[in-house]
């Protein structure tokens, strides 16, 4: 929407999340996730700080004290400095395991279906501790994602089960172009058809009744 909006304003803004729930490890997700955000503490927090230019500890020093400080941005609150240690103990445990295999990145396709898998894992881990408005609440949080220990009295049905599986594969298309060339060859009165039923679809799904958007705290 903000891109959207600018533009009829006549201004470009660059792209500031580009499929950040496809990416194949913490590094990458934070190539791809808030990039305003990532690039603006990798060049005023983790290179001033010497980057990975320094030894290995200090790299992962210099890692964890930037991570807590892109938590600490959002709000002086315990939850986002727990969060940014999470992310940043799963990127120094990214650093270490590819150093530890020669910088090797690639593998068979199941890995890289496996190490996307995880790292959504991980980020929604991570989410959640964000999410998070006491610290109690965290611990309830993680006993359901890590030991499965569901506290709530409902559940989901299984039908629901189908739509991740529907789901990120169209993600992963869109991802790789598919729809943005479609549309780009579609006559107008198609592409006005296909935007007003995406909309009435999105309409269908909204409750109500929702707390605001997260980001207008900060």
């Amino acid at each position: 929407m903000a891109i959207a909006s600018a533009a009829m304003l006549g201004y470009r803004l660059e792209r500031n999340f580009n499929f950040p729930h496809v990416a194949r490890n913490v590094g990458e997700f934070w190539q791809r996730w808030h990039i305003s955000l990532s690039s603006w503490l990798r060049d005023y927090c983790y290179i001033p700080l010497g980057g990975n230019r320094a030894t290995k500890l200090n790299t992962y020093r210099n890692l964890m004290i930037t991570m807590v400080l892109g938590g600490l941005w959002h709000g002086a609150s315990w939850n986002f400095v727990l969060w940014g240690v999470w992310h940043g103990v799963a990127l120094v445990v990214q650093r270490e395991w590819l150093r530890r295999r020669g910088g090797r990145r690639s593998g068979p396709p199941i890995i890289a279906i496996a190490s996307t898998a995880l790292t959504l894992y991980i980020v929604c881990v991570g989410s959640s501790i964000f999410r998070a408005e006491q610290l109690a609440d965290i611990s309830v949080f993680l006993g359901a994602l890590v030991l499965l220990q569901g506290a709530g009295t409902q559940t989901l049905g299984t039908e629901l089960l189908a739509w991740p599986a529907l789901l990120y594969p169209i993600h992963g298309l869109s991802h790789r172009g598919l729809f943005r060339e479609a549309l780009r060859r579609a006559p107008a009165w198609l592409f006005a058809l296909g935007f007003g039923a995406a909309a009435a679809l999105a309409a269908a799904f909204t409750p109500l009744h929702s707390p605001p958007f997260i980001y207008f705290q900060f």
